[in-house]
């Protein structure tokens, strides 16, 4: 990565109601949670952005239902590290990037720009996500 750019912060939505992968997808197990292939999109978003020479540590928001979820399927090998907010209540994406902005410019990221990815999109090729984010 060129020094003169900055780190880009991810910030990985997770708070999805589960209504569209009925009845694999509930409310108790909504889609980021389920595994596909080896592991859940969840995981493999997370992956995806936990890269040091181009990401700094994800933040991710989900809601307090999903806490458990969102902290246990953070265990893989491959995850350093992540931030985890928790709403109260599902609240919907504007008001989960909003809050998300307001805790990066918090922590005095406010001059590094800020991708927003959701954890149900499946991207196999990580490689490929990387180099199109960069350009």
């Amino acid at each position: 990565m060129d020094p003169l750019l900055k780190k880009i912060n991810p910030v990985v939505i997770c708070g999805g109601e589960g209504k569209r992968l009925w009845p694999l997808s509930t409310l108790k197990n909504p889609k980021p949670f389920l595994k596909f292939r080896e592991s859940s999109l969840f995981t493999q978003t997370i992956e995806r952005v936990n890269d040091d020479s181009l990401f700094n540590v994800p933040l991710i928001i989900t809601n307090e239902r999903y806490r458990f979820h969102a902290k246990y399927q953070n265990l893989s090998d491959k995850i350093k590290k992540t931030f985890i907010i928790l709403e109260p209540s599902i609240k919907n994406t504007l008001p989960a990037i909003i809050l998300s902005a307001l805790r990066l410019i918090e922590c005095g990221y406010e001059s590094e720009p800020m991708l927003v990815a959701s954890a149900d999109h499946f991207i196999p090729d990580h490689e490929n996500f990387k180099k199109t984010i960069k350009m």
